[in-house]
């Protein structure tokens, strides 16, 4: 159980979104990061409000972007209800017309299907981690958040233990400014010995905290430019916007850009303040000596000190008013920022290996395969039903798998097969509306001449095959419609066709004669069914003639005879170790025909074991293998 839930869990599509945010993020920031490094490089000489500006509208930006690509990979994931509600929905294959039975042009079958798949050419998909990714990040959050919390509850309560400042011609000085600055919010002034800067606490209630050795020893008008300094801070409302920078510093903490930006609103935020406060005193010497008198030391973090930033930088930069002189300083890490967002741009347009949802339809059910290999079967599904809608034969079948329950989905757990596992998409009536589609697309292929359709169509409405009402799409079963598919496939020329005729015309009418000659004709077009049909189909062989066909197979190397000759003759071998009599002579006839000896000298080849038996199922696409449904025991 806990296993199920486990691949529920990581299948998840809201996993997979935030997945997918996040390594999105990465480009995403680089580009972010490089625009607005140019930017300011561009704009250095402009006051600070602008540069200030700039800086915040990127870090909001880079916080949008990954959230919109979020809510976009997982709406996508969902599935088209419109694909699903009644007349507006596919239209199964009774709704239409059956063509004419009319000889059709071998020459337009011949030609191998688009829709042909193999299975050494699927997409090579590389975040199967994606899920763990997630999980690193939110442990990554949680401590940073609960850092972040800890430094909120500090500073508040440096706030509740703060002194009034009984100094009167400070609190005169302290109204004073709040008038001149336009500031009508009640602002309460205290002072603390447990605090080494000055700072402004709050928001709605804010609080100007100043260190108790400011308050007594610092000149009258020193103390007066700091709280000017501070109280520009509440006017423009630094705090709240401190608190949505530290939450994104938070959120982000594995992408250096944030961190750069943010270090740039720092920067800007402090360099508006000093040329408000400056201002508002006309008097920017006592305004730079008060910050020449300040300790360079930091306080916390969810406080706006007067000393944040470098003072150095600062003071230059009041005396000078060359806005470029302090840039200067910092310009060689911003060509570090850039060329490391210049970077990650190139390393996610190399590795990132998720396709577009408006890739080729052949594109998208290759990386869906590769997603069922790995067991994420919820990203499958998003691609799968992108290329379906766009009728993909390969992705509609597919889709049945994944949707019909099947009991025999397990797991291995220890070696104790763990059934029923829920991946998270089962839905019957789902899965019978991508098989109406499939068969609803098979039938316009057949109308459109693909003899290979007219083979799937026989096998789906005759009753000898009696197969899953999934994948018949709900066809009734229809010996006519059956032989009408039957003879119209055998007329183009079919080589399966062929050997469908074969198989009948001896055991419905007993023509070994005719049946011989179709089951030679089918191996000559390269039927890999034709030789183990032709062994199989007498109900009542001879040795003689049932080994025919496999001396033939043998001679010719028929794709898929190591295989099924190979388990023929170790049945054979099982029989005799038990004693059965009745295998004596086919035995011998295996030993006259050198059977053994010569297939150990074929060459295992790589088809599929079990593909000779129905090779028409693999005209369309590549068999699905049920081993992607579960996991096999360790070894």
């Amino acid at each position: 159980q806990f296993r199920t839930m486990y691949f529920q869990i990581i299948s998840h599509p809201v996993l997979e979104a935030i997945g997918a945010a996040l390594l999105h993020s990465l480009w995403q920031g680089a580009l972010v990061a490089g625009g607005l490094f140019l930017a300011l490089r561009l704009f250095k000489s402009t006051n600070a409000s602008a540069r200030y500006a700039l800086s915040s509208a990127a870090l909001v930006v880079l916080f949008l972007l990954p959230i919109s690509t979020g809510m976009q990979i997982y709406l996508s994931s969902q599935s088209d209800p419109s694909l699903f509600q009644g007349s507006e929905g596919i239209t199964p294959y009774q709704a239409l017309p059956l063509p004419e039975a009319a000889p059709l042009n071998n020459e337009a079958i011949a030609a191998p299907s688009t829709a042909q798949r193999s299975a050494e050419d699927v997409y090579s998909s590389s975040f199967a981690w994606r899920p763990v990714l997630v999980v690193l990040w939110f442990l990554g959050v949680v401590v940073l958040s609960l850092r972040w919390l800890n430094s909120l509850v500090g500073v508040h309560r440096l706030k509740r233990r703060g002194l009034a400042v009984e100094d009167e011609q400070i609190q005169s000085a302290f109204g004073s400014l709040l008038a001149l600055l336009g500031i009508s919010q009640s602002v309460q002034l205290l002072a603390s010995v447990h605090v080494d800067q000055p700072m402004v606490i709050g928001w709605l209630k804010p609080v100007v905290l100043l260190p108790l050795s400011v308050v007594t020893n610092l000149p009258f008008a020193h103390v007066e430019a700091i709280l000017a300094h501070e109280l520009v801070h509440v006017r423009r409302h630094d705090y709240l916007v401190l608190v949505f920078q530290s939450v994104i510093e938070v959120l982000f903490f594995y992408h250096p850009v944030v961190w750069w930006i943010s270090r740039q609103i720092r920067i800007e935020r402090e360099y508006c303040c000093d040329d408000l406060a400056s201002k508002a005193l006309g008097n920017e010497l006592v305004y730079v000596t008060a910050l020449a008198n300040l300790d360079s030391s930091r306080g916390q973090r969810l406080a706006l000190g007067a000393n944040d930033g470098r003072l150095v930088d600062r003071i230059r930069r009041i005396v000078q008013r060359k806005d470029a002189t302090v840039h200067q300083r910092t310009s060689w890490l911003g060509v570090g920022v850039l060329l490391l967002s210049c970077g990650l741009l190139v390393t996610a347009c190399m590795n990132w290996g998720d396709p577009d949802l408006d890739a080729p339809p052949n594109e998208l059910y290759e990386a869906a395969v590769q997603q069922v290999k790995d067991h994420n079967f919820m990203a499958a599904k998003t691609y799968l039903e992108k290329a379906a809608e766009q009728g993909d034969m390969c992705s509609m079948q597919l889709l049945v798998e994944l949707y019909k329950p099947k009991s025999e989905r397990h797991y291995f757990r220890d070696g104790t097969a763990v059934r029923n596992v829920k991946w998270g998409a089962e839905d019957e009536e789902v899965a019978m509306k991508w098989a109406e589609a499939y068969a609803s697309v098979l039938q316009e292929r057949a109308n459109d001449g693909d003899s290979n359709a007219m083979v799937w169509l026989y096998l789906l409405h005759g009753s000898v095959w009696k197969f899953s009402p999934f994948m018949t799409g709900g066809l009734a079963l229809n010996d006519s419609l059956a032989d009408t598919w039957l003879k119209r496939a055998f007329e183009a020329g079919d080589k399966y066709a062929i050997r469908h005729r074969a198989v009948r015309a001896i055991r419905d009418n007993g023509n070994y004669k005719e049946g011989d000659r179709l089951f030679a004709r089918a191996a000559a077009l390269g039927d890999e069914g034709a030789y183990y049909w032709w062994a199989i189909t007498d109900t009542l062989p001879t040795p003689d003639r049932y080994f025919k066909p496999i001396d033939l197979a043998i001679t010719n190397q028929a794709p898929g005879t190591y295989h099924w000759v190979k388990d023929m003759m170790e049945g054979i071998d099982q029989q005799i170790a038990a004693g059965n009599e009745h295998t004596v002579p086919w035995k011998e006839m295996a030993d006259s025909l050198r059977i053994s000896e010569r297939l150990a000298a074929l060459p295992e080849d790589q088809s599929i074991p079990g593909s000779h038996v129905f090779p028409e199922f693999r005209s369309f696409c590549q068999p699905v293998d049920p081993a992607w449904f579960y996991e096999k025991p360790k070894r």
